[in-house]
């Protein structure tokens, strides 16, 4: 399939309500997408749906995201922490919708 990332990131930031013109929907997705290559570039054998779960649920803790999110869009330190929080808790929603239990169990997810 193409754009596998791309659709799996879109999949998160739906769950937030958030339109997909906005500017946070298109800055999130992109940071979606960057985060889940890293997570390829460290090694295993992870398909790239779980990759870009495991970038959503590390965001929160992700301090340069964090950092990036509130000088490019202007965002306060505590609306970005809740939005990455939410989008953390969206990523899960989608792994236990589409049966991926071995992240819900992953330490990604505590």
């Amino acid at each position: 399939m193409f754009f596998t990332r791309r659709r799996w990131a879109i999949r998160v930031i739906e769950n937030l309500n958030i339109p997909m013109t906005d500017v946070k929907a298109s800055e999130l997705i992109d940071m979606l997408i960057q985060g889940s290559k890293q997570i390829n570039l460290a090694g295993g054998a992870i398909s790239k749906p779980e990759q870009i779960l495991i970038a959503a649920a590390a965001l929160v803790e992700n301090q340069s995201a964090i950092n990036r999110f509130i000088v490019d869009l202007g965002c306060s330190y505590k609306e970005t922490v809740t939005l990455f929080e939410q989008i953390k808790s969206s990523a899960k929603l989608l792994a236990s919708k589409h049966s991926y239990d071995n992240l819900i169990d992953s330490s990604w997810f505590k």
